[in-house]
């Protein structure tokens, strides 16, 4: 199982990206996928991911079939 942060701003603010990925056939690995996108979407984080065609598809719920999954924080404006 893999995590990634991904800077995704080159301004002063650096937002991150997360990707957190496994494999299917590893229950092991599913499962701690599984807490970990709940414990950010928890934080209001949102997750995302991309479809075949590079489209973004946001999610709410963990699902193993996808093997991969995004997650960015929610920015606030001001």
């Amino acid at each position: 199982m893999g995590e990634e942060a991904i800077p995704t701003n080159p301004s002063k603010e650096k937002v991150r990206r997360i990707t957190i990925s496994w494999s299917r056939e590893n229950p092991e690995e599913t499962g701690s996928a599984e807490k970990k996108f709940n414990k950010y979407i928890r934080k209001g984080w949102v997750a995302f991911v991309v479809t075949s065609d590079n489209r973004n598809i946001q999610v709410f719920r963990f699902d193993p079939k996808f093997e991969k999954v995004h997650l960015a924080p929610t920015v606030e404006g001001g």
